[in-house]
């Protein structure tokens, strides 16, 4: 397993998870909320920082106001263009769609850390880990075997883990052993699944799959980073964030904006990344959200004020830094907690080694 993504500055890690959503509620809403970022390197003279703004999607006819618009018929957006990512945008609209099932088994994530506090080393840590996983798939299955139970018998339906698309007779789902141990399970009532699935052998909580729904919200308070970078490491690294590397869970990021390197691979500030939408290894914003949260992030370039000539450099906190971009929300901004769960352990797991 590699280091999970990481900004360091002043000697403080600062979070590997900068995912900015707001939640509709439950036991994530205050993570959500207090993650919520703003944009640090908005040029409001260029044409090439508009999707750094709030986006408002109009009608065919230019409308202001209806329904979103298909998407076939999205504007192009930057070098990625349109993106098909939404099976049903009606889903948007819900507060939550099915549950969120955590057994009470620890995760191998979990148990990676239990092994590292008893001083057993990351090579045995990992070893730890993957007997877990293995131990955690045997009572996944017999757990399969009672959630279809329940879910033939009140809703004529059966789990599908491959499905990606709403279709009569199943109920979309995910299984999770990483970062959370336990499954999602969509396309249900919230309330009825909650009663069904807590009396389940082994189930620690049944929580709703609630819908995440990126903000664009006030400016971050000035937290003065500039005078970090004047200090050095005691290895002689500036502290701007050089050397470390930063996963963004969010809708993606435009990586062909100048401030985030103009390009995207091994050699560029956007070094890589996953699209859990479009499942898909180009992890490019098609919302904007994102993006502004990587510029807070790492964002590196100059623009000339209104009225003035001389150009003014813009940066985020950590201009130094590498990203690695996890899109968890569609281009409507949205996306359900399962997905976001899938960011949280591929960010914590880049190269998905286990």
């Amino acid at each position: 397993m590699k280091k999970s993504h990481a900004v360091f500055l002043g000697g403080a890690v600062i979070v590997v998870i900068l995912l900015a959503v707001f939640a509709g509620g439950g036991t994530l809403k205050n993570l959500w909320q207090n993650l919520v970022a703003s944009p640090a390197n908005i040029n409001s003279n260029s044409s090439q920082n508009a999707f750094l703004k709030p986006q408002r999607l109009v009608d065919s006819t230019g409308a202001e106001f209806g329904d979103p618009i298909p998407a076939s018929e999205l504007p192009t957006i930057g070098a990625g263009g349109s993106r098909v990512v939404v099976d049903d945008p009606q889903e948007d609209d819900a507060a939550a769609n099915g549950v969120i099932i955590k057994f009470t088994a620890p995760s191998a994530f979990s148990v990676v850390g239990d092994s590292l506090k008893k001083g057993k080393g990351r090579v045995q840590a990992d070893k730890d880990a993957q007997v877990q996983r293995s131990a955690l798939k045997n009572e996944h299955s017999k757990a399969i075997i009672a959630i279809n139970k329940e879910l033939s018998k009140k809703y004529n339906k059966q789990l599908d883990f491959k499905a990606h698309k709403k279709d009569k007779g199943i109920a979309r789902a995910t299984e999770y052993t990483d970062a959370l141990n336990g499954f999602a399970v969509m396309d249900i009532p919230v309330d009825e699944a909650i009663s069904t699935f807590s009396t389940l052998p082994g189930v620690e909580s049944v929580t709703p799959n609630y819908m995440m729904h990126a903000t664009l919200t006030e400016s971050v308070p000035q937290i003065n980073a500039d005078q970090v970078w004047q200090y050095t490491s005691q290895n002689g690294v500036t502290l701007d964030g050089s050397g470390i590397k930063v996963g963004v869970i969010d809708t993606g990021i435009d990586y062909t904006h100048p401030s985030l390197g103009g390009c995207f691979g091994s050699t560029c500030k956007v070094r890589g990344g996953w699209d859990f939408i479009n499942n898909d290894a180009d992890p490019f914003d098609d919302q904007g959200h994102g993006t502004h949260v990587a510029s807070t992030v790492a964002g590196n370039d100059t623009f000339i004020p209104t009225g003035k000539t001389t150009p003014v450099s813009i940066r985020g906190v950590a201009p130094g830094a590498t990203l690695y971009g996890y899109k968890v929300l569609n281009a409507f901004g949205s996306g359900p907690t399962s997905t976001v769960i899938l960011g949280i352990q591929r960010c914590a797991d880049p190269n998905g080694d286990g």
